[in-house]
């Protein structure tokens, strides 16, 4: 087989994960590369390597032609990011170990394939270069010494288990804070002293495993319960109570193996604010740390008390979310969440887990795993599917863009001395775009996975009679519209003169569509569109007298509304299948009534005369995460 010519991944000295873009023959590696830490992963023919550790390679391998590329990567955990004849598929993470071939296929299976059998991978690495060694040297002179929070050993021995608190009169719209400020107090005991705290994921597993509440209504039997299976001799839980105000927060920590009450953090009065932005849990820290013997330095208080990030806080309260949504079964909802809080603060380790777990689950179609037989595969499906349609059906995946600058004059009556005046409406993708395409792919895989859709190019899916999903629908949401399966989004604006002489626009109409077709590899083709000349359109209002066009006109877009499944209902906010006799829309939405129901943000900005300058009307989820990528980085 002829050779090709090879990107190569390679580990400085100072064990930093370099890209480089050099092609090279063979595996051959750096003259300054531990040969003995190195790994070689062949790549089958027909497949693209998008990503590695999250950086981008560009189009990076086999691609359709007929070689095996090689790699050469160092060892460790790893997360590949690939195409399939440019089909998108789930990341892969993968463990190598050094001096030993790996092999990657076009299903994303890595197979290990033995040691190495070139000499050269087994050698010890030789001196580094001059060059090499000063930037060692003047990296380790850099480094900070580490930061001391705490004194003395920190609490050192000891281990603490944290429950979610017990939520008291809390409502749908806040049931995420007692999770969120669970994992605030988790993280606080992490960082500022040396107390082992049990993690988050395993705690989750054991009260499932043991049946035991929940809620966070635990009892000093559960206590003793949690701190055996746990090997814990601390547990922290306590109470958040909604009131008129805000809220009230009530900890303490018990010994786990009596129950009793050793540590309290008495009830003190906080805002949702105070919540999310990491204080209420930093002074309950501080507060507990001290009764427990443990003192902060002045460093540590002031780290503790640091307000955090809007990323990292976006993520911790999406990965809130997803975890409650996970465990009341709402696997859609909590995904949607998951990949919120990834895309928040890619950082964040636990949202990362819970994504890659619960993504590979529904991917694969394995939804729970003690089904008996079919008809129950098929109920926890048509669930699924179910909540997938009623929770896509409450958001609008784009935001609508208009721009009040962009006024036109057309059609002028000399007769009536009148003309009409347009403004350039635009959908735009958004986050939320990228998250509603990949949490459909996920679920359209699992129904592929398990044969039971025709996105897979072998199955009928007749069994299970969807087949057709999402264009034929379960439920009538307004997810999907069988008109030619667009999801037309209606408004109307209103023109304000400078006399505060208002005028009613016409109504318009922007739409979007998915595209889901199967390939011959098995695989799936999934895509937004958004829906050509109705991907961007104008407000028009009629008719307006000259006499009434001052120097300055207020326009702003002040009705939304959905049409549901067919052209006789409507859905608007939480109003569904209302009849319509004389008029299209019986409920209306405000801009700001779409923005607090999380519908669709609503925004005014400079929109180019010149349609389609600002994105492509169709995208695939990397075409979208290119977007994005750009978008944030101002290009």
């Amino acid at each position: 087989m002829k050779k090709a010519f090879v990107p190569t991944l390679f580990v400085s000295i100072a064990a930093f994960c370099v890209l480089s873009g050099c092609a090279t023959s063979g595996s051959r590696l750096y003259p300054d590369v531990p040969l003995d830490q190195s790994v070689t992963l062949i790549v089958q023919s027909s497949i693209y390597i998008r990503k590695f550790d999250g950086k981008y390679l560009g189009d990076w391998g086999a691609g359709g032609v007929f070689f095996q590329y090689t790699m050469i990567v160092p060892d460790g955990t790893h997360v590949l990011e690939w195409d399939r004849v440019n089909i998108p598929q789930q990341p892969v993470t993968a463990v190598f170990e050094a001096g030993r071939v790996y092999y990657f296929d076009d299903t994303g299976r890595i197979t290990d394939r033995g040691p190495q059998k070139t000499k050269t991978a087994r050698k010890k690495p030789e001196a580094p270069s001059a060059r090499t060694a000063a930037l060692v040297a003047e990296t380790v002179q850099s480094i900070p010494e580490p930061a001391v929070l705490f004194e003395g050993d920190g609490g050192k021995g000891r281990r603490l288990a944290v429950l979610v608190p017990t939520a008291i009169r809390l409502t749908k719209d806040d049931d995420y804070l007692p999770t969120f400020i669970q994992g605030s107090l988790t993280g606080g005991f992490n960082r500022f002293s040396a107390i082992t705290v049990i993690d988050r994921q395993n705690m989750d597993r054991i009260i499932a495993e043991q049946k035991l509440s929940e809620s966070g209504n635990f009892s000093e039997a559960d206590y003793i319960r949690i701190g055996n299976m746990t090997n814990t001799q601390l547990i922290l839980a306590g109470t958040v109570t909604k009131t008129n105000a805000g809220y009230i927060l009530d900890l303490g920590i018990s010994d786990a193996e009596t129950g009793v009450r050793k540590y309290s953090y008495p009830p003190k009065a906080c805002t949702a604010a105070d919540i999310e932005s990491g204080e209420a849990a930093a002074a309950a820290v501080e507060d507990l740390l001290t009764q427990m013997g443990i003192r902060l330095t002045a460093l540590g208080r002031t780290e503790l008390h640091r307000t955090a990030k809007k990323e990292t806080v976006n993520a911790e309260v999406a990965m809130s979310k997803g975890i409650v949504a996970q465990k009341s079964g709402t696997v859609v909802e909590a995904l949607s969440y998951l990949y919120q809080a990834n895309r928040s603060d890619p950082g964040l380790r636990e949202a990362a887990s819970r994504l890659t777990a619960l993504s590979a689950r529904v991917s694969s179609g394995n939804l729970r795993e003690d089904f008996k037989n079919d008809i129950q595969r098929r109920d926890a499906w048509i669930k699924t599917l179910t909540e997938a349609e009623e929770y896509f059906s409450k958001m609008y995946p784009f935001r609508l863009v208009y721009d009040p600058s962009s006024a036109q004059q057309r059609n002028p009556n000399y007769q009536k001395k009148t003309m009409d005046i347009v403004f350039t409406v635009e959908l735009q993708p958004t986050e939320l775009t990228l998250t509603y395409l990949k949490v459909l792919q996920n679920v359209c895989e699992g129904l592929r996975a398990v044969g039971r859709s025709t996105l897979s190019a072998w199955s009928s899916g007749e069994d299970f009679d969807l087949n057709s999903w999402p264009k034929k629908q379960i439920t009538r949401s307004a997810f999907l519209n069988t008109w030619n399966s667009r999801r037309p989004l209606f408004f109307r604006g209103e023109l304000i003169n400078e006399k505060g002489k208002k005028f009613r626009s016409r109504d318009g109409m922007v739409a979007y569509s998915v595209d889901i077709a199967p390939q011959d590899t098995g695989g799936s083709y999934i895509a937004l569109n958004r829906d050509g000349a109705k991907g961007r359109t104008v407000l028009t209002f009629e008719s307006i007298p000259v006499d009434d066009i001052t120097d300055t006109l207020t326009v702003n877009i002040d009705f939304i509304g959905i049409q549901n499944v067919g052209w006789q209902t409507t859905f608007a906010l939480e109003v569904y299948e209302q009849d319509v006799l004389t008029e299209r829309f019986t409920t209306n939405m405000t801009p700001e009534e779409a923005g607090r129901s999380g519908f669709i943000e609503i925004i005014t900005a400079r929109l180019p005369q010149q349609y389609g300058y600002t994105t492509p009307d169709r995208w695939r989820i990397a075409d979208l995460e290119r977007l994005l990528k750009n978008r944030n980085a101002g290009l």
